[in-house]
């Protein structure tokens, strides 16, 4: 099955990292060389992903990832560093040399892989003609022909759903942020990706819990949002999963987080927004 035959070969390379001795994915094993190329979508190994691509937040863009460094207050402001994103370390797509991320590992195996981000620049903006052209015309020139590009296996990563869960304490627009509605957008999104984007695997990835300060009620309602967005998650995934002879599918990656393994210094409240965001935080 797709789950195991893609997903695994992936998320165990972090296992290795923490169950082997080593402190570099460049000590795990590279994969032997494949013979012939995937069938189909349940036959992909890591290696045979060509494009790799985010969908998300604050989250995923890295936004204030490296907080403000205590002394250096007035320094961070006057460079703007409180409205900075660091893709170039965002855990999902983060492009940078010894950057901890999915990007990095895919990379190790398959050293060709295009679509990870680098460095880091301030916050972006897309709304109306504010936007950036088109980032389907910037991929697309990356390839020699665009039959290059419709035969090359993609994978986009979405992780989103905290803002929606911050919404929801906020009774003015809270019914924006149902988990139906969460459902219906992602929804939504994969069937567009599903439509114009030959050759793509969509790697649901769990959503992050976030937490209301201003009440219990408001706490425990996001408890409950949190559950449900990830039950939808789990629904699409399902209704979505790859199949022999299908070029589409949808997984969904738990990724059990043992929050008690954290160093103290991931909860240091600089850089967080409506859920931690800074680097340790990140990779961990």
């Amino acid at each position: 099955m797709l789950y195991l035959k893609f997903i695994t070969l992936i998320f165990v390379v972090i296992l290795e990292l923490v169950s082997a001795d080593v402190t570099s994915i460049s000590e795990c094993p590279k994969l032997a060389a494949r013979t012939s190329a995937a069938k189909d979508v349940t036959d992909l190994r890591i290696d045979d992903i060509q494009i790799i691509a985010g969908l998300g937040d604050s989250l995923m863009a890295g936004f204030v990832m490296m907080g403000i460094p205590e002394g250096k207050e007035l320094t961070s402001i006057l460079k703007l560093d409180f409205i900075r994103e660091y893709r170039g370390n965002s855990y999902i797509m983060g492009g940078d040399t010894d950057a901890l991320t999915l990007a990095n590992f895919i990379k190790y195996y398959n050293p060709n892989v295009y679509g990870s981000s680098t460095s880091s620049h301030l916050l972006s903006l897309c709304h109306g003609p504010l936007c950036i052209p088109p980032l389907t015309l910037c991929i697309k020139a990356h390839f020699s022909s665009p039959e290059e590009y419709s035969t090359a296996w993609k994978m986009i990563t979405i992780q989103i759903g905290s803002n929606d869960q911050c919404a929801s304490c906020n009774p003015l627009i809270s019914h924006y942020a149902t988990p139906e509605a969460y459902g219906k957008y992602v929804e939504a999104a994969i069937q567009r990706i599903q439509k114009e984007i030959p050759k793509t695997v969509v790697n649901l990835t769990k959503d992050i819990g976030c937490r209301c300060l201003n009440t219990l009620s408001s706490t425990l309602n996001m408890i409950r949002y949190y559950i449900a967005y990830n039950k939808q998650l789990q629904t699409i995934a399902e209704k979505y999963r790859g199949e022999p002879g299908g070029m589409f599918a949808v997984m969904y990656n738990p990724v059990e987080i043992d929050i008690l393994s954290f160093p103290i210094d991931a909860f240091r409240l600089t850089g967080i927004k409506c859920s931690s965001k800074n680097l340790q935080s990140r990779r961990l």
